[in-house]
């Protein structure tokens, strides 16, 4: 069998084959809306247990000093414990640093 060049699906892509999946489509008849096999469907609506994830609704690359603050508080004003927020704070930190090359959004945490 040929192999078939890697398809990235887009976000609207993704939402027919999860209203699909809802309304009781198979594997294999979603698939065939995208000339796919049942098992590329099937890695998608895998990837979450079958649960349609939320949308995103935040991008880090619009990510300000005062979003982090309130993020912050946000934590702090719902009770994580002190431990829990310095994990919470190194991940920031290092997301931001080296993740997403914006260490100038972490320079006064």
């Amino acid at each position: 069998m040929k192999q078939r060049p890697r398809i990235y699906y887009t976000e609207t892509q993704k939402a027919q084959m999860w209203d699909r999946w809802q309304k009781g489509e198979s594997f294999q008849q979603i698939a065939q809306l995208f000339d796919r096999n049942h098992s590329s469907i099937q890695r998608i609506l895998a990837e979450t247990g079958g649960i349609r994830p939320a949308q995103r609704r935040f991008s880090p690359d619009t990510a300000s000093v005062e979003n982090l603050r309130n993020y912050q508080l946000y934590l702090v004003d719902h009770g994580i414990s002190p431990v829990s927020l310095n994990a919470a704070i190194t991940g920031l930190k290092f997301f931001f640093d080296v993740t997403a090359d914006h260490p100038e959004l972490t320079a006064k945490m």
